[in-house]
């Protein structure tokens, strides 16, 4: 077999495997030893588990932080056409959610009813509602009346 050939993951998966195989095999006395041989007590043992215990429930946690950034990456490079100034901006956001009060509740700063909103988050949350199709409910809704 050719280095080309080789799956190096797999082969550590399988050493990786054969070892836990291993540990988890030996008695309890015998995992005393080996510790004791080591240097290793039992509190280190115990933290090394919790942290890898934590590492892995975070590890969705970033992978989905991750995702939202990249979004947020991807919203960001396209273009909007969107009013000039903030005021004109809030206008638009207002209107938005007047049409669409449903949409209100899913942002973060409805208890602040937008009047307290940085002027550079005001861009933010109108891409987003574009990007979700909300000026074009509203367009529509508006059209209606």
């Amino acid at each position: 077999m050719s280095d080309k050939d080789r799956n190096y993951e797999q082969e550590l998966a399988n050493l990786m495997d054969g070892l836990a195989e291993y540990v988890f095999e030996m008695s309890d006395e015998e995992v005393r030893a080996e510790m004791k041989d080591e240097g290793d007590s039992a509190e280190s043992v115990r933290d090394i588990l919790r942290q890898a215990v934590k590492d892995c429930r975070q590890k969705h946690l970033i992978e989905a932080q991750q995702r939202y950034d990249e979004r947020i990456a991807a919203l960001n490079r396209k273009d909007f056409s969107l009013p000039e100034t903030v005021p004109e901006m809030r206008e638009m956001l207002g209107s938005i959610l007047t049409s669409r009060p449903d949409l209100g509740a899913a942002l973060t700063a409805q208890n602040r009813d937008f009047k307290n909103l940085p002027d550079e988050d005001v861009p933010g949350y109108l891409k987003q509602l574009i990007e979700l199709g909300a000026l074009n409910d509203a367009a529509a809704s508006g059209d209606n009346q």
